[in-house]
């Protein structure tokens, strides 16, 4: 079930535990790809999001944007590197605030 949050962003919940669907590559494993999700994770902290909120969330827009470069092409899964997660956070944002997730 899904249910609006005060910043626009969705989530949903079973069996009243908060979860949501990641989208994983193996190129997400390259060097850089920490750092990147810690970044945006502690973005997300100072924001006031709880640490499992911003755990979660961090991850699936990582996610999101590793998959919008690999969709338009910018990059293979051998390819995928941080940078290129980095360049689509703005696009996984967007989506996440339109319920994407």
């Amino acid at each position: 079930f899904f249910f609006q949050a005060e910043d626009g962003i969705r989530d949903y919940k079973v069996t009243g535990v908060q979860t949501c669907a990641l989208p994983i590559y193996p190129g997400m494993g390259t060097g850089g790809m920490g750092d990147v999700l810690t970044g945006v994770c502690a973005g997300l902290l100072a924001q006031g999001k709880s640490p499992l909120d911003a755990a979660k969330l961090g991850a699936w827009v990582c996610g999101r944007s590793a998959e919008i470069a690999l969709r338009d092409g910018r990059a293979s899964q051998e390819s995928l590197s941080a940078s290129g997660v980095i360049d689509f956070l703005g696009d996984a944002f967007n989506d996440l605030r339109r319920g994407a997730l």
